[in-house]
């Protein structure tokens, strides 16, 4: 079965975002529907610790990595590319190869 994951936004104030974190998980496991949602992330603009995101979108660097440590990213959530699908598919492989390298700790081809 393929199920189809979507992108939401919810707006939380200033320094509240890591509470509201938690009440989600908390309210979607209370629910049993932890197989409806994916990642519950809380974006900011600073801090080697938390997924940095500009203009709405995953920020990485040339090797697709993200700034959460072994966290690739690609697709429209990283970039507003025409065609989506198909910079998502390039998009994963050329994160796979980084990935690849990192794992083995080598130069990518």
């Amino acid at each position: 079965m393929t199920t189809s994951m979507r992108w939401y936004v919810v707006h939380a104030y200033s320094g509240q975002e890591k509470s509201i974190q938690n009440a989600l998980l908390d309210r979607i496991k209370r629910s049993g529907m932890q197989d409806k949602f994916g990642q519950v992330l809380v974006p900011t603009t600073g801090g080697a610790d938390v997924l940095q995101v500009a203009k709405g979108r995953i920020v990485v660097n040339d090797e697709y990595a993200t700034s959460l440590e072994k966290v690739y990213a690609g697709g429209d959530c990283v970039g507003g590319k025409v065609d989506l699908t198909v910079q998502a598919v390039e998009d994963g492989k050329r994160a796979a190869r980084s990935i690849d390298k990192a794992l083995r700790n080598t130069k990518t081809q």
